[in-house]
């Protein structure tokens, strides 16, 4: 992509010998992105093989493990953004299509960009379906990002890894526990990210955070047309800067339990629809905290404590559909300079 605005709005006057020179300036925008990728679906091409050998047995062997992975992919993209502010400059075909190298977009004749961002970004995932349903996938992403400025340059730096997923889908009890626990599904998973920014100039500055997470998914169908589930997701993260380190604790957790009464017990003849009804208990804690350069105690700068209760009613009494909704919410909040 590129763009260019050059107007008599943008003139620089140079005084030389006496006189004035005047330069049309330019404002110049030019950017380049690159995409590549290759997958692999090793459940086609188990069919494919399969469909060549369906007699041998080693083919069978080979076939039943392939079509267990799921899709694999790795992609690589790429971008240059150059911008040239009121310069008197002249981009050549080479700028404007995009042709060269790095220093093509930094560099135009005498003049240097007023800003350059280089990024460049890997991603990789995967996955395999095991017996009972179970799945385990994982993803891989990094980032790297340098920015050229006139007055600092800067680096910064994202990757996730490992970022692992475990689910087990709806598996069906024995008919045995049926008669009270019908499915149960379930799915977590473990993320550790790192972000790291470096600031250049005259005095070095560099940035790094880490985090772990982990969520955790529960559902259950009971007898009954009961479900309940469970949604909760714990986060730590720990930061340092020239300054000193900080810390941030994060929990959340979320109750629902829910039910259709197809023919509730004293009112079936005077509803035209099921009852239905739900409970849900939700907490969500945040815990930030800083460590000062030379200390060792860790002050609180944000505190806070949410907790909820929902209680909700409705059905159908034609031909209208009514119901009742209650929430009671208690906040619990601190906040403290360091």
């Amino acid at each position: 992509d590129y763009s260019s605005d050059r107007s008599a709005q943008l003139v620089e006057r140079i005084p030389l010998l006496g006189d004035t020179l005047l330069a049309l300036q330019r404002n110049a925008n030019g950017s380049r992105s690159t995409r590549a990728s290759v997958s692999l679906e090793a459940a086609a091409l188990a069919r494919a093989i399969r469909g060549e050998g369906a007699g041998s047995e080693e083919a069978g062997w080979l076939t039943d493990v392939l079509g267990a992975f799921e899709p694999f992919f790795v992609s690589r993209q790429g971008g240059v953004i150059s911008r040239f502010n009121r310069e008197p400059v002249d981009p050549g075909a080479g700028f404007q299509f995009g042709w060269g190298g790095r220093e093509g977009f930094r560099v135009i004749g005498a003049d240097t960009a007023s800003i350059l961002t280089d990024r460049t970004t890997w991603t990789a995932g995967g996955g395999i379906r095991l017996p009972l349903d179970l799945r385990v996938s994982g993803n891989y992403s990094d980032t790297r990002t340098e920015i050229l400025h006139l007055r600092s340059d800067r680096e910064l730096g994202t990757r996730a890894w490992p970022d692992l997923r475990i689910g087990l889908g709806a598996l069906s009890l024995p008919e045995r526990l049926q008669s009270v626990l019908k499915t149960v599904s379930f799915n977590t998973g473990y993320r550790r990210s790192l972000q790291e920014s470096t600031f250049g100039g005259q005095g070095l500055q560099r940035r790094v955070r880490e985090e772990d997470q982990i969520p955790v998914d529960l559902s259950a169908l009971w007898w009954g047309d009961v479900s309940t589930r469970y949604r909760g997701s714990f986060v730590e993260g720990d930061g340092a800067d020239p300054t000193g380190d900080t810390r941030n604790r994060r929990r959340s957790h979320s109750f629902l339990v829910s039910a259709s009464l197809a023919r509730p017990p004293f009112l079936e003849e005077r509803i035209d629809g099921p009852l239905r009804t739900s409970v849900a208990y939700q907490y969500s804690s945040d815990l930030d905290c800083r460590v000062p350069a030379g200390q060792s105690r860790c002050i609180p700068f944000v505190d806070f404590l949410i907790r909820s209760v929902n209680l909700t009613l409705d059905t159908v009494v034609s031909p209208l559909e009514v119901g009742l909704h209650l929430t009671y919410t208690l906040s619990l909040i601190h906040i403290s300079e360091p």
